[in-house]
């Protein structure tokens, strides 16, 4: 395993760290603006924001390319397959849970 590969592997594992925050923000927010519309508490320009998070919230956790901070799956199984091609082992194991 060379060093790119640790780097997209750590970059991948905080991004998956980053999406569950995201997750659990996104459902405080659902909520926090559910309750202000059933308690007839209007804010300002609250829909916007809630949409502007959802719309962030929906690429921070996609694989969408372009964006660098994020770790795609495709870097991730290029990896895997490196390290599967790299160890005799780890072919036969492949190859025996193909032919299945």
């Amino acid at each position: 395993m060379n060093q790119n590969s640790i780097n997209t592997f750590v970059r991948a594992k905080h991004q998956q760290k980053l999406s569950k925050v995201i997750t659990l923000l996104s459902i405080v927010i659902i909520l926090f603006y559910i309750g202000t519309l059933f308690l007839s508490f209007h804010i300002d320009n609250i829909e916007v924001l809630v949409m502007g998070f959802f719309v962030f919230s929906i690429l921070a956790n996609s694989d969408i390319p372009k964006y660098s901070f994020l770790v795609n799956k495709n870097e991730l199984l290029n990896i895997i397959e490196e390290e599967i091609n790299s160890d005799a082992e780890a072919i036969e194991l492949l190859s025996k849970e193909l032919n299945k």
